[in-house]
């Protein structure tokens, strides 16, 4: 292809989130973020650095401002999208941590996860039973969960083949 003809036509798309742009711009706004950038301003900073598009890092990672919304947003995304399927405090850390960083980072993610009522339910063994089945507890609660996997047992093999 010969872009010098003037019937061809050179095309560039760059994709960028918007989140990204948000962060940019929002960053120096948290006051733990303007101290860093100070101190790599005046070289005291050995691990933040500010990067050619103008975003503060931290070893690698995007250091996110506690301005508006935005560690929220993160923490939704990475938590709820159809692609993460709520994962647990230590995954959602672990990939997050690749990204991102800032302040109490694990807290907050902890926080969320035990917030998640899909989470709750799913990772609880009384979210297992009927709502009036919830009220068995200690070694109850094992003899009930072992009755009902008989249960299941039970009505299982008459459908497996033979």
């Amino acid at each position: 292809m010969d872009i010098l003809e003037p019937s061809r036509v050179l095309a560039c798309v760059v994709s960028r989130s918007s989140l990204f742009d948000r962060t940019r711009e929002r960053q120096y706004d948290d006051p733990y973020m303007f101290v860093l950038k100070d101190k790599v301003l005046h070289d005291d900073a050995k691990d933040v650095t500010i990067g050619y598009d103008g975003v503060l890092k931290m070893q690698g990672q995007v250091c996110m401002p506690n301005i508006d919304g935005l560690q929220e947003l993160i923490l939704e995304e990475a938590h709820s999208s159809r692609y993460s399927i709520h994962p647990g405090v230590a995954k959602m850390y672990q990939d997050l941590r690749q990204h991102y960083l800032w302040r109490r980072m694990k807290k907050d993610i902890a926080g969320f996860v035990a917030q998640c009522l899909n989470c709750q339910q799913c990772r609880s063994p009384v979210g297992w039973f009927e709502p009036g089945e919830a009220r068995i507890l200690g070694i109850d609660l094992v003899q009930d969960a072992l009755d009902k996997v008989k249960l299941i047992q039970e009505r299982l093999r008459p459908v497996q083949p033979r």
